[in-house]
């Protein structure tokens, strides 16, 4: 029983990600936890572990300024792209 709370945690904070943020907010969280992952595994399967198609998240990645993708991710993405978006009057 307790070394299974971790896990439905895991899983409880990704199913509320999936259900509450945006694509954009939902790449850009990935970003700042798993940065490696874009190295690691095709763009398909990221699409598919963030809830949206490979078009969608093509669209998101293409939206992200360069200079972000050069830089550490070691600060708030979500508040980045937020601004971002918000600049763009995205509905």
């Amino acid at each position: 029983y307790a070394l299974s709370m971790p896990f439905y945690a895991l899983g409880m904070e990704i199913v509320t990600t999936l259900h509450t943020k945006s694509p954009d907010q939902r790449y850009s969280h990935l970003l700042a936890e798993h940065p490696d992952w874009l190295n690691r595994f095709p763009q398909r399967h990221i699409a598919s572990y963030l809830g949206m198609t490979p078009e969608t998240l093509s669209r998101v990645r293409a939206e992200l300024p360069n200079f972000l993708i050069a830089i550490n991710f070691n600060f708030n993405l979500k508040d980045t792209f937020d601004t971002i978006k918000n600049s763009r009057n995205y509905a």
